[in-house]
């Protein structure tokens, strides 16, 4: 699974600043006739878009295939707003 996410984001630089891009292109590295039976293919064979997302943050964060200086800076911030609202309760955040 990593490797077919690395060789996307090798292929197809805009995969790296694009989750949805690189999904569908791992989905076609897996199979590229995956749209003929995109039900039985995103049941049964299909690798889960988070995984995709997870595996490419990874590599990110080790310094592999970088986004762009934007989608950096966005993905930061984030990160930034979803770290200070860990662990605050509904009531808290009002």
């Amino acid at each position: 699974m990593s490797k077919l996410v690395e060789k996307a984001l090798q292929k197809w630089p805009e995969t790296r600043s694009s989750d949805r891009k690189l999904i569908l292109a791992v989905w076609f590295l897996q199979d590229p006739n995956y749209e003929d039976n995109f039900r039985h293919f995103f049941q049964n064979k299909a690798i889960s878009p988070e995984t995709i997302r997870r595996q490419r943050q990874k590599l990110q964060e080790q310094g592999q295939y970088r986004a762009t200086e934007v989608v950096e800076e966005q993905r930061y911030k984030l990160f930034e707003k979803a770290k200070g609202t860990a662990g605050a309760s509904v009531y808290e955040s009002f």
